[in-house]
């Protein structure tokens, strides 16, 4: 459970240290003796330091190669297929004194040349707040105002590429370990998507993961202030914020809704109260219902849909899919079940969890779960929660586990278009290129949710099965308990 006493911090050791426990004990890994390494092959240490390097070159090369693509997406005209161009649309219309919030193919036409491929028939669904980040670029061209975000959000990454590397270290990391680590990250497939489609998932895995490293230290009013500006941003993470109504940790609790309520002020200021109260009413839900049972949609939103109306979307080219019972009434009603039912769940394991670092993972893969629209670059922020789950397994001695990571990790590495390529084996392409198949191949399609659940039940059971290895850290250092 958490506490409030912040001036005693409690005994603890990071994993590799001899302490264990609140005593002092040893952890049981340091009690076991190490094996013997073998003279031959992978097995000794030579030949594991040998692989690891050659993983290392391996994933670096291919982030080398996937950055030279993201790269090679700003110039004319793939820079116009990016997503930043609806962020970059909306500010224009803002400085001109147009509504933002008005389908974006009418936006494009007014504001951009011809464009070689078709942008959105609704409204851009990103909520008001990201607008004020936006609005200064809109006084460059579109092309220096997309460059201008791609480096920010190489930034991003570098930055929570850092902090990983702080917190799994519990010191500054080197600049080479940093850099080499940031460019591996890039071959991840919901970062290099982020990087190609400019969305605002770094910026957002930016905030958290300072906010974790804060929270961590017991700067509670620092960490609100970071989670509800990234609430702000896209919705997202609000479970995190339930945590400290039901831990009572009001510092963090209400410095986040201040700064929820700053940034909602800060756009209505910009844009008209009216403008952020059509937005939820109006825009938020109408595009939601676009894309709720489209096969790209990882959300648990749509689990309804897809088992009781049908798996497809009106405005955009997938798999299409019957639904597995017929009862389109339902499908409202199952997925807001759904939606509470792991809400509840995640937050009441949340609270039971000692570390903060197992909380925080766990809420922010119900975040994940329980926005609308979930795409793959969504699923960057999991960063934080894998790499916990990670330091967790890797200091432990279950193979499962380092097997079930292995494959959560796969799955969500996996481009999404494979998924299609394999379900056409058993399917039936349509001369506008949706692939029709059966109601329960389509539910493949929700591998990726069924992944961050397999996640969210791993670190869920790290605390209740007697392992106590692995404890926080010292006050000053990154990733440790609730003050």
């Amino acid at each position: 459970m958490i506490t409030d006493d912040q001036n005693t911090p409690p005994a603890l050791a990071v994993p590799g240290s001899p302490a264990g426990g609140r005593d002092g004990s040893q952890c049981r890994s340091a009690a076991r003796p190490h094996a013997a390494p073998t003279e031959s092959g992978f097995g000794t240490q030579r030949g594991f330091k040998l692989l690891r390097l050659i993983v290392v070159i391996a994933l670096t090369l291919s982030g080398l190669r996937m950055l030279h693509a993201c790269v090679t997406v700003l110039s004319t005209p793939n820079v116009f297929r990016k997503d930043f161009v609806q962020d970059y649309l909306m500010a224009k219309a803002t400085l001109a004194g147009v509504d933002p919030y008005v389908p974006v193919a009418d936006l494009a036409e007014r504001f951009l040349p011809p464009l070689p491929s078709a942008v959105w028939p609704h409204p851009s669904p990103h909520p008001p707040p990201a607008l004020i980040l936006v609005l200064p670029l809109a006084l460059f061209d579109y092309r220096t105002a997309a460059t201008v975000w791609f480096l920010g959000e190489l930034a991003c990454l570098a930055f929570a590429a850092w902090s990983l590397l702080f917190w799994w270290e519990g010191r500054n990391p080197r600049l080479s370990a940093v850099a080499v680590f940031w460019v591996v990250l890039v071959a991840w497939t919901p970062i290099a998507e982020e990087l190609l489609f400019g969305q605002f998932s770094l910026l957002i895995l930016a905030l958290l993961a300072r906010s974790w490293l804060d929270l961590g230290r017991g700067r509670w009013t620092v960490g609100g202030l970071l989670v509800g500006t990234a609430v702000a941003l896209k919705l997202f993470a609000w479970p995190i914020v339930l945590l400290g109504v039901l831990t009572r940790k009001w510092r963090f609790f209400f410095s986040a809704v201040v700064a929820f309520l700053a940034a909602k002020a800060g756009a209505a200021f910009i844009l008209g109260f009216d403008r952020i109260v059509h937005y939820y009413q109006a825009v938020g839900p109408s595009v939601a219902h676009l894309w709720r049972a489209y096969d790209g949609n990882a959300s648990l939103w749509s689990i309804g849909w897809r088992l009781f109306e049908g798996t497809g979307s009106t405005i955009a080219v997938g798999v299409v899919a019957p639904p597995l019972v017929d009862v389109p009434a339902a499908a409202p009603y199952v997925s807001g079940l759904v939606v509470i039912s792991i809400v509840v769940f995640g937050l009441r394991l949340a609270v039971r969890k000692e570390h903060l670092d197992l909380s925080l993972s766990i809420l922010v893969c119900v975040s994940v779960l329980v926005s609308p629209v979930v795409w793959s670059c969504y699923l960057a922020v999991v960063l934080i929660p894998l790499a916990v789950a990670a330091k967790y397994t890797t200091t432990g001695t279950s193979r499962s586990s380092l097997y079930l990571l292995a494959v959560i990790v796969l799955v969500i590495q996996l481009p999404f278009p494979l998924f299609r390529q394999w379900m056409a084996l058993l399917g039936e392409t349509q001369a506008n290129g949706s692939l029709v198949v059966s109601a329960p191949l389509a539910l493949v399609t929700l591998a990726r949710a069924a992944a961050l659940l397999a996640l969210i039940w791993m670190l869920g059971r790290f605390e209740t099965s007697g392992r106590r290895s692995l404890r926080p850290a010292a006050s000053g250092a990154p990733g440790g308990a609730r003050p």
